[in-house]
């Protein structure tokens, strides 16, 4: 089979060229499955495939697609996630007999699994007592990391509710770049990774006490404003030459969805969206006129949808509209109300790692400012989770209750000055609960007539009853057109003429994904290849 990328001749069976290691036939964009080089359609989840565009030989890119990827695989960024029980041995072997062992062990492997599932990871290694997952391929996800820590604590928290003292897991949870490759085992695939940052993970669940989750550096910093974590500073492990600082999870914070763009990492310039910018700043003028809207941003994931949300917020907050954030988990529907408490706490001005008693204050504060009956006030602060533990709780129905609530969120978009412009923004629409949908739809009916503009986005096959309203809009965003990629890449390459070559093919493998062309200009950062080319160059 001949390598569309260099023109190498491979064996048929040969799923990575030998000469640059690039995939061989067609790899599905839909569910990242290899088809073979003449299918037209994928194998695994039938989607149409796109054809594969012939590229230029050359010397210099093949160097550079080499550092990209390994022979037999290919060199990706991802979260590994590494659990076992504790003491599975001496459990089993308590029992007398191998096969009770293994029943008690099992819900527990179940939960594990699950848990990997339910934040769209993969579980490519399953033991007998534990497992090991990769989170960011072969489906990608941009949040990887965060993810993982969110399979960690659901795995922890689901054996506490076991009840059972004797079954305590450990789980170690590391981000880094590792060489992965599909692996064909007959009629199925499997997905592996190897290299230094899979030792690195499966070392620290072995650090890990029973009941708890180490993450390193490199998952803490990517996942820093979902993660409250008590610092371990730098450890020793065998076989790592440096030591490695480490974290241990303790659990979720709450913090707006724009802080991701805040981690003090540089930001590209905001390439190829105007349309877009000028659609939202459109909407924004028709609310401050009176005619509250909602738009629903639409894009597929990595495609900028959180990025123009967030220059627009940006933008507001710069012309004094004050900005409401909410982002829904990729365990929203495992969670209900959970973006409703992120839009209350935001709301209300709670703030991460504040006394119980101070945010009972601010919310105290507002309330009667807003003249609420006692019943609703005693109803907020307890799903807000600060009841006045001295106060006796009132004893509603939980139908009375959630009306309570509906009510209040009704009343959003007019409780501050009549003149005062105000922004809602709730991200990741695709992964809510039908319980908070409730709320959303709520709220989405009551910005009619106000001053209040509510910008939801979500991935394209999402659908909403709100999408139906006379005031909805909605900005659909394209993938980015191969000009403008150029423009985005400039800003990281400059105008080096030997690099452009470099910048066509990372323009066609990113296929107009904001997301993934960026993702590939820092893997090359990293490695610093970039560098190194620019000083032969020179």
């Amino acid at each position: 089979m001949q390598c569309l990328r260099c023109g190498c001749q491979n064996k048929a069976t040969n799923e990575y060229c030998e000469g640059c290691g690039a995939t061989l036939g067609r790899e599905c964009s839909a569910c990242g499955h290899l088809n073979g080089s003449t299918a037209r359609f994928c194998g695994q989840c039938s989607a149409a495939l796109k054809p594969i565009a012939a590229e230029v030989s050359n010397q210099s890119w093949q160097h550079v697609l080499r550092s990209l990827h390994a022979k037999g695989g290919e060199r990706k960024r991802l979260t590994i996630l590494f659990a076992d029980i504790r003491n599975s041995t001496g459990l089993i072997d308590s029992l007398g007999d191998p096969e009770l062992g293994m029943r008690r062990l099992q819900p527990v492997l179940d939960l594990m699994n699950e848990a990997v599932v339910r934040y769209e990871g993969v579980v490519n290694k399953s033991q007998g007592d534990g497992v090991m997952a990769l989170f960011g391929a072969p489906q990608p996800h941009e949040d990887h990391a965060v993810r993982g820590c969110l399979a960690a604590l659901a795995m922890q928290d689901g054996v506490t509710r076991f009840g059972d003292p004797d079954l305590q897991i450990r789980v170690g949870v590391h981000t880094g770049e590792v060489v992965v490759q599909a692996i064909e085992h007959g009629i199925y695939q499997t997905y592996d990774a190897a290299g230094a940052n899979v030792h690195l993970a499966n070392r620290m669940e072995q650090l890990a006490d029973a009941g708890t989750v180490l993450i390193s550096k490199g998952t803490y910093n990517a996942a820093k404003q979902f993660v409250e974590v008590e610092p371990l500073g730098l450890q020793t492990i065998r076989g790592i030459a440096a030591p490695i600082e480490m974290f241990k999870l303790r659990g979720l914070q709450h913090a707006p969805s724009s802080g991701v763009f805040r981690s003090g990492r540089r930001l590209s310039p905001l390439t190829g969206r105007s349309d877009q910018s000028s659609t939202l700043s459109a909407e924004l003028e028709n609310t401050i006129k009176g005619d509250g809207r909602v738009v629903g941003v639409v894009g597929e994931a990595g495609i900028g949808k959180s990025r123009l949300c967030f220059e627009f917020a940006e933008s507001c907050r710069g012309k004094g509209i004050r900005v409401f954030e909410a982002r829904v988990l990729a365990h929203g529907r495992a969670t209900p109300f959970q973006p409703v408490l992120e839009l209350l706490r935001d709301y209300f001005g709670l703030r991460v790692k504040e006394a119980v008693e101070v945010s009972r204050g601010r919310v105290l504060e507002r309330l009667v400012a807003l003249s609420l009956a006692e019943q609703t006030t005693s109803v907020l602060l307890e799903f807000l989770g600060l009841a006045d533990p001295l106060r006796a709780a009132i004893k509603l129905d939980p139908k009375a209750r959630k009306t309570l609530l509906l009510d209040f969120v009704r009343t959003l978009p007019r409780s501050g000055p009549a003149d005062a412009t105000a922004v809602v923004i709730i991200e990741d629409l695709h992964w809510i609960d039908a319980a908070s949908e409730e709320f959303v739809e709520a709220l989405a009916d009551a910005v009619v007539g106000t001053r209040t503009l509510l910008v939801v986005n979500f991935r394209p096959g999402f659908a909403a009853a709100l999408m139906q309203r006379s005031h909805y809009r909605q900005i659909n965003m394209p993938p980015l057109p191969p000009a403008q990629a150029a423009i985005l890449l400039q800003d990281h390459f400059g105008d080096d003429p030997s690099l452009a070559l470099l910048s066509r093919n990372i323009i066609e493998r990113a296929q107009g994904n904001a997301f993934f062309l960026e993702e590939l200009v820092n893997a090359l950062v990293e490695r610093e290849v970039l560098r190194a080319k620019r000083a032969r160059t020179d």
